[in-house]
């Protein structure tokens, strides 16, 4: 037995050890661009929602209904995502919001011109430019060189026509710039310009030498317009051939509204501005509330469905460690887990057994009484001896009214007495209690059989003196 508690206490000691490990160990940010409600990591919307919750003038509300399910609503609309995710449906009814007079404000941070990116190309125009893409961890470490500093410089374009409001962010913030289709009309919200030597003739629009792939698009043979954008290549959007080295650096939008009906559509190169991060960090904050001041003149809904949380690119690589996780990265560790694990498998087999006799259950003992009483009625009306039947009833009877009036009936002196006492207790005359009692003392005394009539009348009598007593 001792050699058990032993064993027992060595696991709770290593099992103990392993939990302060956990506890001590500091906390690890997890960098997935998830924009979910209930995260509080840095690129989930935990904070950035509950900010909006009491910030907004005319109200904010995060939904998982899609949007051809709060299409008809009077709001404005906001989809912050990792990647856009969008049925044909969703589209559909994203065109209708926007001609009833809405505002959607579309964030992605990868378009990787899947079927649902072309929803923005075909039916909007717009196109994402990826030329910059830093991940958290190269910002973690490149802050350790003083001389480094991973700025982006953001031109925030007032629709008043006032002088751009010029902030910084890190590079990581936004990798992509927009690219719209020269006879669309966009008003530029936000830009950054490009400093790329090797891609100086950039330009912020694409050439619609696509009319006939944009018919197709629309011909039911071919499909629908959800379909990949492989023809929005390095040529379809690349400028002006002839080389230049005093053109200066071109402007890129990173923000852009287009009308669209009686609606406004607004696309940003990244979502990371609405997560906690943006919402939370001194470079982001002002950015994040210029955008969401875009929605602020009606109720704007977060929608969360047709996106997308995170790739499993992403996830990779990036979990947060454990100390079991170290310990499953070493063999010789692994191994000695696998072993412990295998040793309490066994004492629990070899010790599962019973180590005493057992204990008979435990019966609570029952009540008889009410079975004793009709036990022995039973046998009393088997004999018909009525008389001693009578005289117990008769004495029970004597004790209660002693026990309510402290009357001794049994007492011939005292009958007026008691009488009074009785009638002015139980309401009944005083002449019928006199004449109760005077023949319950008779019957009882008498020494003649009591017949079965006269017993049930006597005891009638004397419960009903008894139950008005009560």
């Amino acid at each position: 037995m001792k050699t058990s508690r032993g064993f027992i206490m060595t696991i709770l000691s290593l099992l103990a050890v392993l939990i302060l490990l956990q506890l001590s160990m500091p906390h690890k940010y997890v960098w997935l661009e998830t924009h979910d409600g209930n995260d509080s990591e840095p690129y989930g919307c935990m904070v950035f929602d509950s900010v909006m919750r009491s910030s907004m003038p005319k109200g904010y509300e995060v939904t998982d209904k899609r949007l051809n399910q709060i299409a008809d609503g009077r709001h404005n609309v906001l989809i912050a995502a990792e990647k856009l995710n969008l049925s044909e449906t969703e589209a559909d009814a994203l065109k209708r919001m926007l001609n009833n007079g809405a505002t959607v404000m579309i964030a992605v941070t990868n378009f990787l011109r899947d079927e649902t990116d072309s929803i923005l190309a075909y039916d909007y125009g717009v196109v994402h430019c990826k030329y910059l893409f830093r991940d958290v961890s190269n910002l973690i470490n490149q802050n350790n060189d003083n001389d480094y500093r991973p700025y982006t410089t953001i031109f925030y374009d007032k629709s008043n026509g006032s002088t751009p409001e010029k902030m910084q962010l890190y590079d990581f913030m936004f990798g992509s710039y927009l690219l719209c289709d020269e006879e669309s009309e966009y008003r530029e919200i936000a830009h950054v310009f490009n400093h790329d030597r090797a891609n100086p003739y950039a330009r912020i629009y694409f050439k619609s030498n696509q009319q006939r792939q944009k018919e197709i698009m629309k011909e039911p043979d071919e499909g629908t317009r959800l379909r990949k954008l492989e023809d929005f290549n390095e040529e379809f959007y690349k400028g002006n051939d002839d080389y230049n080295d005093d053109l200066p650096p071109v402007k890129h939008p990173v923000a852009i509204e287009k009308k669209v009906g009686k609606g406004r559509l607004i696309v940003v190169a990244s979502a990371l501005p609405f997560s906690n991060y943006g919402i939370l960090s001194r470079r982001s904050t002002r950015l994040t509330s210029l955008l969401m001041a875009e929605l602020a003149d009606k109720p704007t809904l977060r929608s969360t469905k047709g996106t997308s949380r995170f790739s499993d690119s992403m996830l990779r690589g990036k979990e947060e460690k454990t100390p079991l996780d170290y310990v499953f990265s070493q063999p010789s560790l692994t191994e000695a887990w696998q072993l412990m694990l295998f040793t309490i498998l066994l004492f629990l087999i070899f010790n599962a057994r019973r180590r005493q006799r057992v204990i008979p259950e435990y019966k609570a003992p029952r009540n008889h009484n009410l079975e004793f009483v009709k036990l022995i009625g039973t046998l009393y009306w088997q004999r018909h001896d009525n008389n001693d039947l009578l005289q117990k009833k008769y004495a029970t009877f004597v004790d209660a009214i002693r026990h309510s009036t402290a009357a001794d009936i049994t007492n011939i002196a005292d009958d007026e007495e008691n009488s009074q006492t009785i009638a002015a207790l139980t309401g009944m005359p005083h002449d019928r209690i006199i004449e109760t009692l005077k023949q319950l003392r008779f019957l009882v005394s008498n020494e003649l059989q009591v017949s079965d009539s006269e017993m049930k009348k006597a005891i009638d009598s004397m419960n009903e003196i008894t139950r008005k007593l009560s």
